[in-house]
């Protein structure tokens, strides 16, 4: 079965079991992706208000793996727990009332690598952004940000599809930075 590059999927041709790269230039450019991960604002890492996520993006509890809710307070943990856990497939976060932390979720506003002009337009008028990454998915953007509770919604902005949320939902943290 031939090996795949970690970073860009290609053909690995080199000689060498371990090699997780097709080239000098993926490995390099995978480091620079590690080290560009956000530095979470502590706003956000100091709170209780984290859970693991599976591949599907469900919440579940760091501590036994089982479903988590964004009302139980009791299936939260702290960003250091969520971090150390093997349960699930990565970090997600609690949006409450108690707190002025928002999230917009754009999604598929990343195309072949690019972010979509509109995206950026959206991202640049957002007031009191904490941080910006890209989704788990690759194709969408999240825009973390104060702006304290509010209702939720799901529409249609400028031709994008535009999630704010605030509260009584929780979201995928990747950490991934979008440099805008």
């Amino acid at each position: 079965m031939p090996r795949t590059c970690a970073r860009c999927g290609d053909s690995i041709n080199l000689l060498r079991d371990g090699a997780q790269y097709c080239s000098a230039r993926c490995r390099v450019a995978a480091k620079r992706d590690r080290d560009r991960k956000a530095k979470l604002p502590a706003a956000m890492t100091s709170a209780r208000q984290w859970v693991r996520r599976d591949k599907k993006k469900r919440p579940v509890r760091a501590d036994n793996g089982r479903w988590a809710s964004v009302t139980n307070p009791e299936s939260w943990c702290t960003y250091e727990e969520a971090k150390k856990s093997k349960r699930g497939a990565g970090l997600g976060f609690v949006l409450t009332a108690d707190d002025d932390i928002s999230c917009i979720d754009l999604d598929h506003c990343i195309h072949d690598g690019q972010l979509d002009p509109r995206a950026q337009k959206l991202i640049e008028g957002t007031p009191n952004k904490l941080f910006v990454e890209i989704s788990q998915s690759g194709e969408g953007v999240h825009i973390w940000h104060t702006g304290g509770p509010g209702r939720g919604s799901r529409r249609r902005e400028n031709g994008l599809l535009v999630e704010r949320y605030s509260q009584g939902r929780y979201i995928a943290v990747t950490g991934k930075l979008l440099e805008v």
